[in-house]
């Protein structure tokens, strides 16, 4: 019995799809493998937009068709660099993706999706860090010692750096050394936290161009974490009184920080949203974004929210 015609023209549509999606994702994050070795380091941040193509294929087409993507582009990333690039890709790229476009489809929104994300992407960060630790350090390590190192300084010498300018370069450096030394698990966690909302916002973006019956209109804004975190915010502070849990509390304030940094932004958007036209909207949050001091003011804002509750003088009053 022969196939229909329709039936055989979707089906190669569905496999040019999963071919299509599975080289994006294998591409994009192989050029940020690659990017290195070529010297041209902004080619790496294609990397953060590989699980982009795994949620369009999630939304368009079914669970299978996603998992075939993901074995696909796993094996031409493994086939190109090695096996922990493979792996890498699984835990940065389809992981995210797959949990990204599975809370589209079950109508748990693309807030909700990133919180699955981002819980993913912190588990797989302890995991790595409590089963390749040394290798870890050793790495971090690796790269502060070329922070340190002088030949870094005398390349900027080289590059035209005036010698009243290289003195506060390489103070600044040791700094960056110092903060890296202690606080590389927390930027671990918020690597992955700031990858997967990189993602949700060019699948906004999309979406919101082709398809928006996919968003909820203002779901960012509501965002509020639970008030529990702020227990685990004063345990953080207090952490720091000890040389002993120093280190613990300082990569737990930071991440701490990151999330309710989060919740002042979502703050500021919803004030935004109602007092501003969209273009004086976007250039007064990229300016408060822009500001040196805009991630303290937020997060102390997304803090206090939790009592304060600051987005109540803004709400339309129910009917």
């Amino acid at each position: 019995m022969s196939t229909p015609v329709s039936a055989r023209a979707g089906m190669d549509r569905r496999q040019a799809s999963v071919l299509g999606s599975a080289l994006l994702a294998a591409l994009l994050f192989s050029m940020g493998l690659t990017a290195p070795s070529w010297g041209l380091d902004p080619l790496a941040l294609a990397a953060i937009a590989a699980p982009f193509p795994f949620v369009l294929l999630r939304i368009q087409g079914n669970g299978a068709s996603v998992l075939a993507a993901t074995l696909l582009a796993t094996a031409i990333v493994g086939t190109l660099s090695t096996m922990t690039g493979a792996l890498a890709f699984v835990a940065l790229g389809a992981i995210p993706g797959l949990l990204l476009g599975e809370s589209l489809v079950r109508g748990r929104g693309l807030l909700r999706g990133c919180v699955w994300a981002g819980v993913a992407t912190t588990i797989e960060a302890g995991a790595l860090l409590l089963f390749a630790g040394p290798r870890v350090t050793t790495i971090v390590h690796g790269w502060i010692d070329r922070l340190r190192s002088p030949a870094l300084l005398e390349q900027a010498r080289a590059g035209g750096l005036s010698s009243d300018r290289l003195e506060p370069l390489g103070a600044q450096l040791e700094r960056l050394a110092e903060v890296l030394t202690l606080l590389y698990p927390g930027l671990m966690v918020l690597f992955g936290g700031a990858l997967v909302l990189a993602n949700a916002a060019l699948v906004r973006a999309y979406l919101a161009r082709r398809d928006p019956a996919w968003l909820e209109d203002g779901e960012f804004e509501r965002l509020r974490w639970p008030l529990g975190l702020t227990l685990f915010f004063v345990t953080a502070v207090g952490c720091l009184a000890s040389p002993l849990t120093r280190a613990v509390g300082a990569n737990l304030l930071l991440v701490l920080g990151f999330l309710f940094a989060l919740q002042g932004l979502a703050i500021l958007a919803f004030y935004v949203r109602r007092l501003a036209s969209p273009w004086l909207r976007m250039a007064l949050i990229l300016l408060v974004v822009a500001s040196p001091w805009a991630v303290y003011v937020l997060a102390l804002l997304g803090l206090f929210d939790n009592w304060l509750n600051a987005r109540r003088w803004a709400e339309v009053p129910a009917k």
